[in-house]
């Protein structure tokens, strides 16, 4: 028979072994390195063309286009008639080739407006200042057109960064007044053209 202190380290170390084969496999540690933060991207600024300079080049041939005409008849017994006759469409402002947001920048708006202006005088206020002005009798006839002239328009900018496009400007605009009934005679090109479109 074994001693009691034999029997009590038997048993210890079976009762260990149970415990210690009843828990799991410990998972093998596995390291991740370390990742670096992710550097935002710095913003782009938009471009601004500085001191923006227009120059302007005249392609082709002027066109003589007629904006506004009114015809006045006035009858025997002292009626009136006014009819308003719509002109010619003209080229407004420049259309650009490249396609620049800084194009639209109030200065270089600007530069490019004082060398190829977009507006023109009010055609129909000008021809019906002019019947008024002129209280003649029969068929009377008031015209107002411009010469225009193709170009083409580059926009440099201090740094040398340039854009290009096309417009026109208008030259020697001119008014008149004239006599359905006593047509111009073929020597005055311009009255005998409105004359010959627009009298009644």
């Amino acid at each position: 028979m074994r001693p009691l202190s034999a029997l009590a380290g038997l048993l210890l170390v079976t009762t260990l072994s149970a415990c210690t084969a009843g828990q799991p496999t410990p998972s093998p540690v596995v390291s991740t390195p370390a990742t670096s933060p992710v550097a935002s991207p710095t913003p782009t600024r938009a471009f601004v063309c500085v001191s923006p300079e227009v120059t302007v080049e005249p392609q082709g041939e002027t066109t003589w286009k007629v904006r506004a005409v009114q015809v006045r008849e006035t009858a025997a017994d002292g009626s009136m008639s006014l009819v308003d006759m719509p002109g010619e469409e003209v080229t407004r402002g420049v259309t650009w080739a490249d396609d620049e947001p800084w194009l639209t920048d109030p200065a270089v708006r600007a530069a490019v407006e004082e060398q190829v202006p977009s507006d023109l005088a009010d055609g129909v206020r000008i021809v019906s200042d002019l019947l008024g002005q002129n209280p003649m009798p029969g068929i009377m006839l008031a015209y107002h057109g411009v010469h225009e002239q193709p170009v083409a328009v580059t926009v440099t900018c201090a740094d040398g960064t340039t854009a290009h496009g096309t417009g026109a400007t208008w030259t020697l605009s001119e008014t008149g007044i004239l006599d359905c009934e006593a047509r111009p005679t073929p020597k005055d090109d311009i009255p005998a053209r409105v004359a010959d479109e627009y009298c009644p």
